[in-house]
C-alpha cells in the first residue's frame, strides 16, 4: 500500500510532524491493530462479537494518551497504558483462542492462545520494568535499556 504512513514512520516524523499525530496517532494505530486482530479472529473462528467495551477503552486510552503527551508529558505513563490497554486486548484473544473457539479447532488455536499468553507476559514485565527502573526522560529516542528491550519484542 502505497503512500499510506505506518506507526514507525510516523514515529520517525517526531519533531517535524504535531505531537499529536506522532505519539497518540501512532499509539493508536499499535492498540487498535491488536483490536483488529481480535474482532478478525472472531470472524474467523465464527464467534463475532460487539466489541462495544473494547472502543469504549479505546476512546479513553486515546483521551489518557494525548493528555500524557500533549498536556503533561510523561513517556512512563503513556507506556503503561499502552500495555495495559494491550494486556486487555490479548487477554480477550486468549480467552477466545482457549474459551470459546470450538473443538475441532483447538490444535490451532491452542498456538495462537501461547503466543497471546507470550504478548501478554511482556506487557505485564514491560509495566513492571517501567515502575521499577523508571525512564529517566520524555524523549522516546532515550528512554533506556528497559524500553530498548521491549522494543525488540513486537
Amino acid at each position: 500500500m502505497e503512500g499510506t504512513l505506518k506507526k514507525y514512520e510516523i514515529i520517525f516524523l517526531r519533531g517535524t510532524i504535531p505531537d499529536f499525530i506522532s505519539i497518540v496517532i501512532a499509539n493508536a494505530f499499535l492498540i487498535t491493530g491488536a483490536l483488529f486482530v481480535l474482532i478478525g479472529l472472531e470472524y474467523f473462528f465464527d464467534k463475532k462479537n460487539k466489541n462495544i467495551h473494547n472502543y469504549i477503552l479505546i476512546a479513553v486510552s486515546l483521551c489518557a494518551l494525548t493528555y500524557f503527551s500533549i498536556f503533561h508529558s510523561d513517556l512512563i505513563a503513556r507506556e503503561i497504558i499502552i500495555s495495559i490497554m494491550l494486556i486487555l486486548i490479548n487477554a480477550q484473544s486468549c480467552w477466545l483462542m482457549f474459551r470459546r473457539v470450538d473443538s475441532s479447532f483447538y490444535k490451532i488455536a491452542r498456538l495462537l492462545g501461547i503466543i497471546f499468553l507470550a504478548y501478554m507476559v511482556v506487557s505485564l514485565s514491560r509495566i513492571i520494568f517501567l515502575n521499577v527502573f523508571p525512564i529517566q526522560t520524555s524523549d522516546f529516542f532515550k528512554s533506556g535499556l528497559v524500553d530498548s528491550i521491549a522494543r525488540l519484542i513486537p
